[in-house]
């Protein structure tokens, strides 16, 4: 029997978002579901949107590196 508390979804798989990462410094953002804005830049290294490529990570990886 299943716990009560267990938020899996059963699958044993575990639960991912999608989110814009880096190509040149890794940041994550997780903020536009569905795509970066133009005039978006990297807070880290400055890049604009066409370096970043859209990946599938665990739910609970932060925004940042």
């Amino acid at each position: 029997m299943k716990d009560a508390n267990d938020a899996s979804s059963g699958t044993g798989a575990p639960q991912t978002k999608w989110v814009w990462r880096c190509k040149v410094c890794g940041f994550i953002e997780d903020g536009y579901p569905d795509g970066l804005p133009e005039n978006y830049t990297c807070p880290i290294c400055g890049n604009g949107p066409k370096k970043f490529q859209r990946v599938e990570v665990p739910i609970d990886t932060p925004r940042g590196l």
